[in-house]
C-alpha cells in the first residue's frame, strides 16, 4: 500500500544521496546536482520513492567509470510537474537491451535478478508518473523520473 503525502521529491534524494555517499566514494565519483526551483509539491511516499531513487543511483554508479561525475538535475515543469534526470558517461546500454530494461526478470548484471527496474516503474506508475532510460554512445546513458504536481 502506498501513502502518499505532499512532499518534495528533492529531500528524498537528499536522504537517498546521504546513505549512498559510500557508494559513490569507493568508486571516486563526483555528483553534480541542481535542484528544481521553486520546490516541487508532489503527492509521494517518501519510502518508495527512496528505493527508486536508490536502485537509479546504484546501477548509475555501477556503469560509471572510475573517478567520472554523474549529474543529477531537477526542474519543475509547467502545471507543477517535477522531473529529475541522472546521468552517467559510461558505457551504453545495448541498443537490443534498452527495450527490455523494465521487463520483470530481465536483468544484464551477473546474479541480477532483473527485479530492480521493474519494481521502479510499478512505484513510479502509482505515483502517477513516468521512469525512462536514455542510452547513447555519444551521450551516455540519463535516468528520468517525472511525478505529477500534488
Amino acid at each position: 500500500a502506498y501513502f502518499l503525502r505532499p512532499g518534495d521529491p528533492d529531500a528524498v534524494w537528499d536522504d537517498v544521496l546521504e546513505l549512498q555517499r559510500g557508494r559513490l566514494e569507493s568508486k571516486a565519483l563526483g555528483l553534480a546536482r541542481w535542484r528544481a526551483t521553486p520546490a516541487a509539491r508532489c503527492a509521494l511516499d517518501a519510502e518508495q520513492l527512496a528505493q527508486v531513487f536508490t536502485n537509479i543511483l546504484v546501477n548509475a554508479v555501477d556503469a560509471a567509470p572510475e573517478g567520472s561525475d554523474l549529474a543529477l538535475t531537477s526542474v519543475t515543469l509547467p502545471g507543477g510537474v517535477w522531473r529529475c534526470r541522472l546521468h552517467n558517461g559510461g558505457p551504453p546500454i545495448p541498443a537490443d537491451v534498452l527495450p527490455h530494461i523494465f521487463e520483470l526478470f530481465f536483468s544484464t548484471k551477473p546474479g541480477g535478478t532483473g527485479i530492480g527496474l521493474a519494481l521502479c516503474q510499478r512505484i513510479v506508475e502509482e505515483h502517477g508518473g513516468t521512469v525512462t532510460l536514455e542510452s547513447t554512445p555519444e551521450r551516455g546513458t540519463t535516468a528520468a523520473v517525472t511525478l505529477p504536481a500534488n
